[in-house]
Parts: C-alpha cells; sequence; structure tokens
C-alpha cells in the first residue's frame, strides 16, 4: 500500500478527481480555508443530487476505507465553486 496526494481546482462543473485510472481503497478529501461547500459522487451530481459532502471553510470527509475491494479515484467527481482547490489524499494497493 502506498498514500498519495492530489491537487484537484475545480471547474464551473463537475470535475473529475483525476483522469487517469488508479484504484484505492481510501479517499480524504479536504477543503480549505475560504471554500464554499464541495459535493462528491458520481458523474452526473448536482446541488440536490450527490453522495457526500464537505462543509465549507478548512474541514475534511473520508470516503471509505472499502473493507473488500477498491474503487477507482477516476469516477470520483467533485462540485463546488469554480477555481476553488480541494486535497485528496489516498491509499493505493
Amino acid at each position: 500500500m502506498a498514500f498519495r496526494h492530489f491537487t484537484v481546482t475545480l471547474l464551473a462543473t463537475e470535475t473529475r478527481a483525476i483522469s487517469a485510472h488508479l484504484p484505492v481503497s481510501f479517499v480524504r478529501v479536504e477543503n480549505v480555508a475560504g471554500n464554499d461547500i464541495v459535493r462528491w459522487g458520481q458523474s452526473g451530481l448536482t446541488t440536490i443530487d450527490y453522495g457526500g459532502s464537505v462543509a465549507a471553510g478548512a474541514a475534511s470527509e473520508e470516503i471509505g476505507p472499502v473493507p473488500h475491494g477498491l474503487m477507482n479515484l477516476d469516477q470520483i467527481y467533485f462540485l463546488g465553486t469554480t477555481d476553488d482547490v480541494i486535497h485528496l489524499t489516498v491509499i493505493t494497493p
């Protein structure tokens, strides 16, 4: 297992976590002070249809760990304010 981290700048529409396939067992989403709420989920998420959220400001949420198997980081999307930055920390197999 290995730790990796990514910095993601949000777009005006939903933003894919990364473009390349990367299996992970755990994701920590960190919002930055000054940011608005960030929602996460599958492709097609909206402000009323999403999987989870990270509160506005300096806050974080965890996705996982996945007990039996892996999830694909490239299939997680985020929705927030354009140009806000979030940080992801993941555990890979």
